[in-house]
């Protein structure tokens, strides 16, 4: 994201899952596009795949995502992380929202247990590559012509690492709850972040909370682009939380 490519005052701002980028979910893009500007966040190193660029905690990351948000002048947004983006952005949220005039309207997470249940696959630790990139491709959030591809995985696969380690090395530390609306969306089959863990996100806002959970696994945002930009896109009203599943 820069501020040169976009000024509008309100967005949704996108926070990748690792492995991730700011082009990932095509599809929720495109839906959100149709009425809200979607801005994905780049993290220094992405495109080059340059391992020694990729930040290397959450809180780096989240750095990266705040610096984003103030130089392009945004004043209305919606923060969306989904799985390490997820606790991404509960850290953007907790460091901005007590500015004077913090630009976070509302917070959405999805497929991501909350930071205080949160435990990383283990997957950093997979010696081989070749192990490593089959635990990538049955997560589904790395196409799989990639990583048949040995020359692409292998220009990739630096950034990977980079980012589960992210994920393995997360430790969480008792800060306060957000006081922003927080929504949270949920996948049934999602063996990452389980339905039963996911509703204690809850704990982690003092504000409005809503949850939505669709049908599919780790990456059933895909199956659901349309669901998921109505949710992104909605004017926010406080609701109840609620564990039924969206049509």
């Amino acid at each position: 994201m820069s501020a040169d490519k976009f000024r509008a005052p309100h967005a949704i701002v996108f926070i990748p899952y690792a492995g991730g980028s700011a082009c990932s979910l095509p599809a929720v893009r495109l839906a959100v596009q149709e009425s809200r500007p979607f801005v994905g966040v780049q993290y220094p190193g992405r495109h080059a795949a340059c391992a020694t660029q990729a930040p290397r905690s959450v809180g780096e990351m989240a750095d990266h995502a705040v610096a984003c948000i103030r130089a392009a002048r945004l004043t209305d947004v919606t923060l969306f992380g989904y799985s390490l983006g997820a606790l991404v952005a509960h850290e953007v949220a907790l460091r901005m929202q007590d500015e004077a005039a913090c630009p976070v309207r509302h917070v959405v997470v999805a497929a991501c247990r909350p930071p205080h249940l949160f435990r990383g696959s283990g997957m950093s630790a997979c010696q081989g590559d070749e192990a490593f990139l089959t635990e990538v491709a049955r997560l589904g959030g790395v196409p799989r012509a990639l990583l048949r591809d040995a020359r692409r995985a292998s220009h990739f696969l630096p950034v990977l690492r980079a980012d589960f380690g992210v994920c393995d090395r997360f430790t969480y530390v008792e800060r306060g709850a957000l006081t922003l609306p927080l929504t949270v969306l949920g996948g049934t089959r999602d063996q990452l972040a389980p339905l039963a863990d996911v509703t204690h996100w809850r704990q982690h806002t003092t504000n409005a909370y809503r949850e939505r959970i669709l049908p599919g696994d780790h990456f059933f945002i895909n199956q659901h682009a349309s669901a998921a930009a109505a949710l992104l896109t909605l004017d926010y009203v406080p609701c109840c939380a609620s564990m039924e599943p969206v049509p």
